[in-house]
């Protein structure tokens, strides 16, 4: 089966296309989980063909994973639970005691999502209302829940909608049945995995699904949690991590200061394609790029660090001294 179409990243599937990387039947189901733009009919498809035609394995009993002897089984078990979901918060309540209405929200090109303040009585009324969606509208967000509660978060379901009104994504925490729970929310959050990338330290990447906000601008890459990480800490992450920490290490420049941080799921990273039209303080990531990929020397990528940040942010020499010194110890410990 195509697993490559299900990697977010067009940079990486390029890449693992291009290695003729095999994949695990375990690393196949949870690709095609965290696909961001594939449909839950489309996932359910793809689970169904892996079922067929990738060998069954068992899952491993991880701190946020349950062990199950059978992942075909544990697939059916998913997708049985999701329709089941997905009735429900389609359907109005069969408790006559209890009255559901549903939110809607909007999410644009720009990544912006906007509250329509609009309220339905349906699930069926807000599709009606919906079906000519502006161009711009990538996604729907809806909530539903009932009124009257003391916490309405307890029959709270959300769901993504793309503008056609096909189901992306359905969130319930927790569902009201344990077995269902555990199976839905149970497992593939639990998983870790070490993917190969082609991204090198100095490379500049972005996550391109940050349309605004923390981590929506270019990094400079400092590698994969696995690359960062040795010994027994990666050991540790093999036995223990979850998706959470699938992460990427890099610089970014927030409010004006060269940060290093832990960024995004990895997976998601890709080559950051305006690097030669970077203005403003922007510019001094592309020189630290410049500097670690063996571009230029140091005494050239010190001054160019100085004079960008005394022309963009008008701090004081000392200061960028301070902050260029802070800046290399973290260089030289990677």
């Amino acid at each position: 089966m195509n697993v490559f179409r299900f990697i977010n990243s067009k940079d990486i599937r390029t890449y693992l296309r291009k290695t003729g990387y095999c994949f695990t039947a375990l690393e196949a189901a949870w690709l095609i989980w965290q696909s961001r733009d594939t449909t839950i009919r489309e996932k359910h498809q793809a689970w169904n063909e892996l079922i067929e035609t990738m060998p069954d394995c068992v899952i491993r009993e991880r701190p946020w994973t349950r062990p199950l002897e059978s992942l075909h089984a544990f697939l059916e078990q998913y997708m049985h639970v999701e329709n089941k979901l997905i009735k429900e918060f389609s359907a109005c309540a069969a408790d006559p005691g209890k009255r559901y209405v549903w939110l809607l929200s909007r999410q644009y090109e720009t990544g912006e999502i906007r509250d329509s303040g609009l309220v339905f009585s349906s699930f069926e009324t807000l599709c009606a209302h919906e079906m000519d969606v502006p161009k711009d509208v990538v996604s729907l967000h809806c909530r539903r829940t009932v009124l009257d509660a003391e916490n309405s978060w307890d029959d709270s379901i959300e769901a993504e909608l793309t503008p056609d009104l096909s189901f992306r994504k359905i969130i319930c925490r927790p569902l009201k049945d344990d077995g269902d729970d555990g199976i839905f929310n149970g497992v593939f959050e639990g998983l870790w995995f070490a993917f190969p990338t082609p991204f090198a330290r100095g490379d500049l990447l972005w996550f391109p699904y940050r349309k605004g906000g923390f981590h929506s601008g270019p990094f400079v890459n400092d590698g994969t949690i696995y690359e960062a990480v040795q010994g027994e800490a990666l050991e540790w992450q093999k036995r223990n991590g979850d998706n959470s920490d699938m992460i990427s290490y890099g610089w970014q420049i927030p409010n004006g200061m060269i940060v290093y941080d832990h960024l995004d799921c990895y997976m998601d990273a890709e080559y950051y394609p305006y690097s030669d039209r970077m203005d403003g303080e922007m510019r001094i990531l592309k020189v630290m790029s410049d500097f670690l990929k063996k571009r230029i020397g140091m005494d050239e990528w010190r001054t160019e660090h100085q004079r960008i940040g005394k022309e963009c942010l008008q701090n004081d020499f000392e200061y960028r001294e301070e902050q260029f010194r802070e800046l290399m110890k973290t260089v030289n410990e990677g």
